[in-house]
């Protein structure tokens, strides 16, 4: 990847090392800026339409973070819930895949950053956004040519990230 980067750059990338494509929806949300959830087959963001650029940045940046942390299997019971007005947009956009599929793990619900869950999507939708607006904090593409010096470039070098 090269500085700056695109905060939509990093949606393949994260399919891929996950092994599972992740579909980009805008959608008119009636309260969430953004939604995130797993059907069988593929992981679903879902952002609120006609929002800044940088509230869409933030939001994808945000909802990639639950992806990479695993949030999205809904495992813990006790990670919130939808009222019925936001479940009819999550219905909604399950629909536009086809007819009988529904969230697999369920669709929780997070508006506080109170939670370690929270707190630990939040820096990285940070860390995101501060490789999509510093140049030189993105971890650069390296040249293949360089061979087993790339590995030796990491280390030494000021570069961060696990991409």
């Amino acid at each position: 990847m090269t500085p700056p980067l695109e905060v939509r750059e990093l949606v393949g990338p994260i399919s891929t090392l996950r092994g599972r494509h992740i579909e980009l929806v805008d959608y008119p949300l009636t309260e969430e800026l953004a939604v995130s959830f797993s059907l069988d087959d593929f992981d679903v963001v879902a952002m609120r339409e006609h929002t800044s650029v940088w509230h869409a940045d933030h939001s994808l940046a945000h909802e990639l973070g639950h992806i990479l942390c695993g949030h999205l299997e809904g495992d813990d019971a006790g990670y919130g819930s939808y009222d019925a007005a936001e479940s009819e947009d999550i219905a909604r956009i399950v629909a536009r895949f086809g007819e009988g599929r529904r969230p697999r793990g369920g669709v929780r619900r997070r508006l506080c950053y109170d939670t370690p869950q929270e707190q630990a999507v939040e820096f990285i939708a940070t860390t995101f956004l501060e490789w999509s607006i510093i140049p030189g904090k993105a971890p650069l593409h390296l040249a293949r040519e360089m061979g087993p010096a790339s590995a030796l470039y990491r280390t030494l070098s000021y570069q961060r990230g696990w991409m």
